[in-house]
This record gives C-alpha cells, sequence and structure tokens, in this order.
C-alpha cells in the first residue's frame, strides 16, 4: 500500500509540474516543449546501427536474460511499467 502511494504521489507531481514546464522562458522563440524535447532526443540519441551494450534484462515470466544472447533475431525491446 505504501509503495502505491508514493508511485501515485510521483505521478501527481509529474502531472501537475508538466504545464509549468511547457512555460519555460529559455525556450527559443516559437519552440514549445513537445519540439524542444524531440530536437533533445535526436541530438542525443544513439546513431541507428549502434551497438548496444550487453545489459542483463528480464523477460515477460521475470526470467533473466543478456541481451546479447538476442543477437541476429529481431527483437522490440519494452521499457517501463506495462500494467
Amino acid at each position: 500500500m505504501k509503495k502505491t502511494n508514493t508511485i501515485t504521489a510521483l505521478l501527481l507531481f509529474v502531472l501537475l509540474s508538466f504545464p509549468l514546464a511547457a512555460q519555460e522562458t529559455d525556450l527559443p522563440p516559437g519552440e514549445r516543449l513537445l519540439e524542444r524535447l524531440d530536437r533533445i532526443f535526436q541530438e542525443t540519441s544513439p546513431p541507428l546501427e549502434a551497438k548496444l551494450p550487453n545489459i542483463t534484462l528480464y523477460d515477460a515470466t521475470g526470467n533473466k536474460f543478456r541481451l546479447r544472447s538476442l543477437k541476429g533475431q529481431y527483437t522490440v525491446l519494452l521499457f517501463g511499467c506495462l500494467t
């Protein structure tokens, strides 16, 4: 229950502070927040076909596996909570 309350409080903080972030004054003229986030993503993303580090991941049933074990297979990586 305590974990749920913490997550709920964090989610509310993020949702309530998002409109404030949209009012940033350091945005270049005419640039909206989503455009800025997209620009930052494009500038900081790794190049296409860059090698990923051999990290440990978890499958849908909670079993650990190494990313390198998927080499040569079509793979979709999902991050975050899916519930």
